[in-house]
């Protein structure tokens, strides 16, 4: 395969060019100088004459490294030249995709790019908290990180767990593996266990997908009986006893029937659980959830086999 020039850094005034794989981008030396002290140390030292060059320029070969890894990083460093292009001055308002942080991390580890790398790490902890308040603020959306709907919600999170295990993130790890394991698509579990998830978890990250989707299971039928026992309570400010009562043997009914579907235990309440109770029982039941919700969030990392939270945190490599 020939090299290539890239398209879109390949700049006139370039003095420096960085070849990965077969292709090659001709930057600034001050501008990788000013944000990688690898480079910033590389660029002191003199070349031998008989270095290779275009146009005057040394061409730096970098191994093991992807052109798309540094096309993610070039967008970050330089101002985007047209609306739909990234860069790192428009994150505030333009979220980037877990694909691009990938590649920054990568880039930005290997190369000392500290920046990037800690953005990049803030954003992934906002996504996916350690702390209920944090949950609180982004759950039911991506808040912070664009989720590439080619992709799609739990296999952006196989990517995710992949990610925290690459770059030592534990504590973004329970909350990943809830969403994968209370999922409410079957699929999600069927290819965790037959190694089809895209990309593909560990063995051990599969086993503990799966030890967790049981423990679920477990914790949920607890959590729905609490709640459960506030609808058609006999001491209770109930205005229909006997439907309210009747609800509750029907939720009952089903979740015997289906134990798999109760396993939202840090989910926002929806009203959707208790159709038909009177609005004092639905109130009484949300109370009792609300409650509940808050303690399993703290036994979340016991639930996967995790430390606690705070130890997790301290287990971050930032």
């Amino acid at each position: 395969m020939e090299v290539q020039r890239s398209g879109e850094y390949w700049f006139d005034d370039g003095n420096i060019v960085l070849q990965a794989e077969q292709t090659q981008f001709r930057v600034t030396k001050s501008m990788l100088a000013m944000h990688s002290t690898v480079f910033r140390d590389m660029l002191t030292i003199p070349l031998p004459p008989d270095e290779p060059v275009i146009d005057g320029c040394p061409i730096v070969f970098l191994p093991d490294d992807k052109p798309e890894d540094w096309k993610h990083l070039l967008d970050a460093m330089y101002p985007k030249r047209q609306a739909t292009s990234f860069h790192w001055q428009s994150w505030p308002s333009q979220n980037p995709t877990l694909d691009v942080i990938h590649s920054i991390l990568r880039l930005s580890r290997k190369y000392d790019v500290p920046a990037f790398r800690q953005e990049c790490i803030r954003r992934l902890k906002l996504e996916f908290p350690s702390t209920f308040e944090g949950l609180e603020a982004v759950w039911g959306a991506w808040k912070h990180i664009e989720m590439d709907p080619g992709r799609g919600d739990i296999n952006t999170v196989f990517q995710l767990i992949n990610l925290s295990r690459e770059f030592n993130l534990p504590s973004l790890l329970p909350l990943a593996c809830y969403i994968v394991a209370a999922s409410s698509s079957k699929e999600a579990m069927q290819r965790v266990s037959d190694g089809t998830s895209v990309p593909p978890l560990s063995v051990a990250d599969q086993l503990i997908c799966w030890k967790g989707h049981v423990e679920l299971i477990k914790r949920g039928a607890v959590s729905k009986m609490a709640w459960l026992e506030a609808i058609g309570a006999e001491d209770s400010d109930c205005q229909h006893p006997n439907t309210c009562a009747k609800v509750a043997r029907v939720i009952l009914y089903h979740h015997g029937r289906q134990p798999e579907k109760s396993l939202s235990l840090i989910n926002h309440w929806s009203p959707r659980w208790a159709t038909g109770a009177c609005e004092n029982c639905l109130r009484r039941a949300r109370q009792v959830y609300l409650e509940g919700r808050r303690e399993n969030w703290e036994n979340l990392p016991a639930i996967f086999g995790f430390p606690p939270w705070e130890t997790l945190r301290e287990m971050d490599s930032e």
